[in-house]
């Protein structure tokens, strides 16, 4: 007879997925019985809050598998990581910028005597670029903690705008967004079973990445005389930029986890771009950087459906069981 501990800790089990439960469901169930014999604590009994925390992790590993699970499990897990790696790559960029321009503005005096307010700005951009650099290396635990240490800023300037009009608003949260959503990707995705990233083409961007934003700091302080001349922003170039990954990967055999992962950041990063190109075309008076938003989010729109269709439908085609090695 079925007693209710085990049939409360069946229902636990039910947050696995089905291929999991049918190989360990009973094993799991055995080992966990043969703990609690006692009469009354079978019959009232439930499963404790450290059992429930270790079936909830198994989860996660489980339904985004590293590479030895079923291949729909192991796309998708490969996407949450890649969700995570583009938008610690977008953070660490544009957090090289926040440094040069820390540096151009002389804001970092000698022997570390520059206000509180430029300190802690140039720490967590100095975290946001460590933790890009760490996620390659076996001290994920580290790139994990500086991620969270880059994020928290945000939420706090989050905070303070709030009180500030709607635009300000609108516009930390919709830059905001995209970084909260990559850090949680980064803690589900990367959990002790995940392959490590291969950091060449990661580099590659980065540093193609970084050169680009620095040199727009150097433009934006020494060249522009009014906010016209900032039709070319770090917000636009990234999404042309991804307009044209994107593209790219359409034309080209790509797997589907790739194709989902740029459909969710092309998603992410859109009301961003398009919050960020009005606000800038309100205030000129040319129809420039207007003109310039609309297209760019119009491409960026239609490339991330025509990235998200074939993203799912290659997923979808994907087998949902572990594939039989014999």
């Amino acid at each position: 007879m079925t007693s209710r501990l085990e049939r409360r800790y069946r229902a636990l089990l039910k947050v696995l997925p089905r291929w999991y439960r049918e190989k360990r469901a009973d094993e799991m169930v055995d080992t966990f019985i043969s703990g609690r014999q006692d009469d009354i604590d079978q019959e009232y009994g439930w499963p404790g809050w450290s059992e429930a925390g270790s079936v909830a992790a198994l989860a996660v590993r489980t339904r985004l598998s590293g590479s030895d699970g079923p291949p729909r499990a192991v796309a998708l897990g490969e996407t949450i990581r890649l969700v995570a790696m583009l938008g610690l790559l977008m953070h660490a960029v544009m957090s090289v910028g926040d440094i040069a321009r820390a540096i151009s503005a002389r804001t970092v005096p000698a022997f570390g005597m520059q206000p509180a307010s430029h300190f802690w700005t140039l720490a967590t951009a100095v975290a946001a670029v460590c933790a890009f650099a760490l996620i390659f290396t076996r001290w994920r635990g580290s790139a994990k903690a500086l991620a969270v240490v880059a994020v928290v800023p945000t939420l706090i300037r989050l905070i303070e705008t709030l009180g500030s009009g709607v635009a300000a608003s609108l516009w930390q949260l919709t830059a905001s967004a995209p970084l909260w959503i990559a850090t949680v990707c980064l803690f589900a995705g990367f959990h002790r079973e995940a392959p490590a990233p291969s950091p060449r083409v990661w580099m590659w961007a980065a540093g193609i990445g970084a050169a680009t934003v620095v040199a727009w700091n150097l433009y934006a302080r020494f060249v522009v005389a009014d906010v016209a001349g900032l039709w070319w922003n770090p917000w636009s170039m990234e999404s042309w930029a991804f307009a044209l990954v994107g593209a790219v990967v359409l034309v080209r055999t790509a797997p589907p986890c790739v194709k989902l992962a740029l459909a969710i950041h092309v998603a992410l990063i859109l009301p961003e771009a398009a919050v960020t190109g009005f606000q800038l075309a309100d205030l000129t008076s040319t129809g420039t950087l207007a003109s310039l938003t609309i297209s760019g989010v119009t491409c960026l729109l239609l490339v991330g459906i025509a990235l998200a269709v074939s993203g799912v439908r290659g997923h979808l085609a994907l087998s949902p069981s572990p594939v039989s090695r014999g």
